[in-house]
């Protein structure tokens, strides 16, 4: 790979086979308007949190149930 460079440096890379090429985000600071971050990539139309209830990790727990012993269980 052509021009790739590892942890001094940008990584800028041609892939021949596709014709893609892979260059850094033209900003290393995330552009802030209004208290929200921009998309550098434009708008989407999404706005707020989505689907998410709240920011941060998800505090679920599912219950898994083990037996040591092939028993049935009375419902």
């Amino acid at each position: 790979m052509a021009g790739h460079r590892l942890a001094k440096g940008l990584v800028t890379m041609s892939l021949s086979k596709t014709g893609a090429s892979v260059a850094p985000w033209p900003s290393s600071c995330p552009n802030i308007s209004a208290g929200w971050s921009l998309n550098p990539a434009g708008w989407t139309g999404l706005v707020g949190r989505g689907l998410f209830g709240r920011w941060g990790p998800n505090h679920a727990a599912d219950p898994i149930l083990t037996s040591q012993e092939r028993k049935l269980v009375p419902h």
